[in-house]
């Protein structure tokens, strides 16, 4: 989304809002690197006005493993910027619209 609108989550079809090992923020599972399960969502994709090439995604992520355990759950961020990899340059009202975006991320940790 090229807006900088953060997204609410899409629930799974099938899934039952009562099982407690299914987030609700989840879209979507993959298997874990370790082993057991990850559970994702896309939540955020925010484009800086200021350098309108550089683009900050956004992800919940949380791994159950088989024996139970789980990593707690964490926003993972990416920044996408082909002149400075790594790197972003905002203005005063970028800052101010990202740590929003970031506030509602932290909030869907909640869920």
């Amino acid at each position: 989304m090229d807006d900088g609108q953060a997204v609410a989550a899409a629930r799974v079809p099938g899934r039952d809002a009562t099982d407690p090992s299914h987030p609700t923020w989840c879209q979507f599972d993959a298997p874990g690197d370790l082993g057991g399960v990850e559970h994702h969502s896309r939540l955020l994709a925010w484009r800086s006005t200021y350098l309108s090439g550089v683009v900050v995604t956004g992800w919940l992520r949380r791994v159950r493993y088989e024996d139970g355990s789980e990593e707690t759950p964490a926003v993972v961020l990416e920044v996408d910027n082909p002149e400075h990899p790594g790197e972003i340059a905002l203005s005063a009202d970028d800052l101010g619209s990202l740590a929003e975006h970031l506030m509602a991320l932290r909030a869907a940790l909640g869920g």
